[in-house]
């Protein structure tokens, strides 16, 4: 069975990752720009993925990594980051927040690239993530080409029947992905701006 999280729970993660981000912004500003919202639209997100135990999970714009410790709260086998950050000493990865969080290390930041992931093939079960985009309509073209420069890499990286759940701009139509092979099963807006778009592979 895949981790449904109550009310409850919601407002326990999001009352520890609240205080986490006050405790690490202190060294790491980067942290000051996640909004609560954020991270209430990250446990939507993991819902929506329907992680179970077994899985290995691949966040491939890991950056500072509240996606993937939220994620890690739903108790999947493991979760690998990518960033190119994660090279930078002075930048946060989220082995910062494992760290104050002291949980089970269950997150393997990487510092890669989402065009040539340094994974072997069909290795992962699922991807969830967050990739990066503005909210200007004028450049939704532009954005959604980054998504579409990568999607046969995470063809590659992924087993059959898996997902891929992500968090975009609610104008954002992703239509070139049925032709690389996955089909939207769930559409969810978050709210004015955001909305979460879940993939499966059609194995085509």
């Amino acid at each position: 069975m895949y981790r449904k999280a109550s009310k409850l729970k919601i407002k326990r993660i999001t009352e520890k990752i609240n205080q986490l981000k006050e405790k690490i912004s202190l060294k790491f500003p980067e942290y000051r720009k996640q909004k609560a919202s954020g991270t209430e639209n990250a446990i939507h997100l993991a819902e929506t993925a329907r992680i179970k135990k077994t899985d290995i999970l691949l966040d491939p714009f890991g950056g500072p990594g509240f996606s993937s410790v939220i994620a890690m709260h739903f108790n999947p086998k493991k979760i690998i980051t990518v960033d190119y950050t994660y090279s930078d000493k002075s930048q946060p990865n989220p082995n910062e927040l494992q760290k104050e969080l002291n949980t089970p290390k269950k997150i393997f930041p990487i510092a890669g690239n989402s065009e040539s992931l340094p994974l072997k093939t069909a290795s992962i079960d699922k991807i969830i993530s967050c990739p990066p985009y503005n909210y200007r309509y004028a450049e939704r073209e532009k954005q959604e080409k980054v998504i579409e420069k990568i999607v046969p890499e995470l063809k590659r990286v992924l087993k059959k029947n898996s997902t891929i759940t992500l968090i975009v701009p609610v104008y954002w139509e992703l239509r070139f992905m049925p032709f690389m092979g996955f089909d939207l099963q769930k559409e969810i807006k978050l709210d004015e701006k955001s909305k979460i778009m879940h993939f499966k592979t059609n194995n085509k």
